[in-house]
């Protein structure tokens, strides 16, 4: 499964606020998907497929357009 996704993560190794390509190959849960990025679960606010906000169980289908948007910690202001 390849996705396009738009991180806003403040996290060392993934881009912010850049678009990127990720083949998936685990699973295709949004959950899943996170967890393979190795983005801890509780660093993330939203997740929005296809400009649309989903739970972590929400099923991804192929080529979904995905924005990972991360909560703000006081450390980071």
């Amino acid at each position: 499964m390849k996705y396009t996704i738009k991180s806003e993560i403040y996290k060392e190794g993934l881009p912010f606020n850049k678009w990127f390509h990720y083949e998936c190959t685990n699973s295709n849960r949004v959950n899943d998907l996170i967890e393979s990025l190795g983005i801890a679960r509780d660093k993330v606010g939203l997740v929005i497929v296809n400009n649309h906000p989903k739970p972590n169980t929400y099923m991804l289908k192929n080529k979904d357009s995905i924005r990972i948007i991360g909560r703000i910690f006081p450390e980071y202001l």
